[in-house]
This record gives C-alpha cells, sequence and structure tokens, in this order.
C-alpha cells in the first residue's frame, strides 16, 4: 500500500484528503509540469534551502524573501500561484533541460517517460529491468525483469512461460500420478 501519509493523516489528525491533480498534499511547489516535449516531476519546495535555489535557478529569487512565499505553509496556501509560476518556468524548455538544470542547482527534479523512454533509460538498461529471452515460436524475446536484485540472492528471469502443454508429462504424470499411457489417451482424445 503506497499512500505517502495519507494513512497518518487520517489516523493522527482524522483528516481525509480528497484527489488534488498533481500537486502533492505536503508542499505546493511539488508536482507533475509540462515541458515543451513532455513533463517533469519537481519537487521544488522540499525545504526553504530547496525553494530558495529553485527560486534562483528561474531568477526568481525575489520570492525567496516574499512573506507570502516564504513559509512552506505560506506556499501551500498559495499552492494555484507556484505551479503557474513554475508552470511558466518549465513551459519554455524541453524536460531534459529542465531536469538537467534543476538537479544540478539540487532541486528534485525527474522526467515524466512513455514507456519507450523508459525502456532506452540507461539506468533501467544498467538494472536489467528487461531482459531477453528466446521463445520457441517468436525467438528472442524482450520481457519484464526482476526488481529484486539482492547481493547473494538475486532474483532472475531464466525462462519465458511454457507452451501449452509442454509440462504435461511433469504435471500429469510425475506430479499427480497418472501413468503416461493415461497422457498418451487424453492427447488421442483431443482432451488434452
Amino acid at each position: 500500500m503506497a499512500l505517502d501519509n495519507l494513512g497518518e493523516r487520517y489516523t493522527v489528525g482524522g483528516e481525509i484528503l480528497t484527489r488534488a491533480g498533481n500537486v502533492s498534499f505536503a508542499g505546493s511547489a511539488t508536482g507533475i509540469y509540462a515541458t515543451t516535449d513532455g513533463h517533469v516531476a519537481i519537487a521544488a519546495a522540499a525545504s526553504n534551502a530547496v525553494w530558495a535555489r529553485f527560486c534562483a535557478v528561474i531568477g526568481r529569487d525575489d520570492l525567496t524573501h516574499a512573506p507570502e512565499f516564504a513559509t512552506a505553509a505560506a506556499r501551500r496556501d498559495r499552492r494555484d500561484e507556484i505551479a503557474t509560476i513554475i508552470q511558466r518556468w518549465t513551459g519554455a524548455r524541453g524536460k531534459a533541460e529542465v531536469v538537467r538544470i534543476l538537479a544540478t542547482a539540487g532541486v528534485p527534479a525527474a522526467p515524466v517517460n512513455n514507456v519507450a523512454e523508459m525502456v532506452a533509460d540507461p539506468q533501467v538498461r544498467a538494472r536489467e529491468m528487461f531482459v531477453e529471452l528466446d521463445h520457441p515460436v517468436y525467438g528472442p524475446l524482450k520481457t519484464t525483469g526482476t526488481p529484486l536484485k539482492l547481493s547473494e540472492t538475486p532474483g532472475r528471469v531464466r525462462w519465458l512461460a511454457p507452451m501449452p502443454g509442454q509440462d504435461n508429462q511433469e504435471v500429469f504424470v510425475h506430479l499427480l500420478g497418472h501413468s503416461p499411457d493415461d497422457l498418451e489417451r487424453w492427447r488421442a482424445e483431443g482432451v488434452i
């Protein structure tokens, strides 16, 4: 269950939050913003220091000193204004440029990738999140690898799903105790 802190917000404070679109309940400057070629996820107000770095990057140092934006609570109350400011800045740039600029400045940001971009991502490749296996009919196929990368017991995908009937001998004879003759008869009768 991945609910951020929504569970605690209810169990501790009795607050039941409703949908808020792309903005975070925790911070006004956290969300998904459009660029000229896609979208980026930005957490521009993870702290006052991050907010100040973000404002410096976009050329709006004035926002760090203005009382209406100086604290996390104040920024949360002006979530829509801040989203407009961020959107104005990201909307004039490509997502790679936005991520590069913000990451260099120490502001959390990441591209929002489509599936093709995700599969081609160097980190996804390095983590072997897609592996190539041979299929008896289709040849080499890429399939999802395992997310578990444990040092002493590394997970791995060794084979694709069996073809229909491929494991009949193992299942019906060895596992369930039927005879090889039963298996042949069922094949002849079209049962399996």
